[in-house]
């Protein structure tokens, strides 16, 4: 059984007190420092941590095994440029307008820049394959949020063909390098999260640099393939599980 709901969740708990004839796996984000009940996380052989921090936690709470893997992989044969779509916006966010997102700051820094709706999934591609640069510029709200991964939006845009700037928010620095020790960063460009001008530069090197724009749109998507496609993350879950 594998629940991905948070330790404190009263799911994670049910599961424990089931009998069920079978090994329990726990998935978790949060890389806030929150107080977590010991007895629930040590219950389960397996706990699936989305980013280093949340690992951290875990290890601290009395984990038996902990592993860092993304909730789900990007599905890169649905999210690919699509032929035919022009991609007539220069400079774009794609997703909720969430406080945590940084929308004010991206207006700030690129008062030109497309603010688009969320789509159906079904429709993403297309939306993304408009769109020449996608800013995620991410923020942390101090006690309440810290993002905990390399956005969804992101990896999307990257398979998509988009090149695509981060904050350095959270979790964000961890997934950029995809693994501890490895030395393949992502091909986004990543700027400080408290900068608007740092913001504001890296957007206008990516519109006034084609090649610098094409180069990192060309390398994002054989990145995304390599670390975070849906078959490679399936294969490191199954892995994990089988040990």
């Amino acid at each position: 059984v594998y629940v991905q709901q948070e330790p404190e969740s009263s799911l994670a708990r049910q599961v424990l007190q089931a009998d069920l004839p079978c090994r329990r796996a726990l998935f978790t984000w949060e890389n806030l420092d929150k107080p977590t009940d010991p007895l629930t996380v040590a219950g389960y052989t397996l706990v699936v941590c989305g980013n280093d921090a949340a690992q951290a936690r875990m290890d601290r709470a009395g984990a038996k095994r902990t592993i860092v893997l993304p909730q789900v992989g990007v599905d890169t044969a649905h999210f690919q440029s699509r032929p035919g779509v022009e991609r007539t916006i220069p400079v774009a966010y794609i997703g909720r307008p969430a406080p945590e997102k940084g929308i004010p700051q991206l207006l700030a820094a690129w008062p030109a820049a497309k603010i688009l709706d969320w789509v159906d999934y079904r429709e993403l591609p297309w939306r993304y394959s408009q769109v020449q640069v996608v800013v995620c510029f991410s923020q942390d709200l101090p006690r309440i949020w810290k993002e905990q991964a390399m956005p969804y939006v992101a990896c999307e845009a990257m398979a998509s063909g988009c090149a695509v700037i981060v904050s350095d928010a959270g979790s964000i620095p961890f997934w950029h390098r995809t693994f501890p020790g490895s030395d393949d960063p992502s091909p986004a460009l990543v700027a400080s999260q408290g900068s608007v001008g740092i913001l504001s530069q890296a957007i206008q090197a990516l519109v006034d640099k084609p090649d610098l724009r094409q180069a990192l749109a060309d390398t994002g998507r054989p990145w995304v393939e390599q670390h975070l496609a849906s078959p490679v993350i399936a294969r490191r879950l199954t892995n994990a599980f089988d040990h």
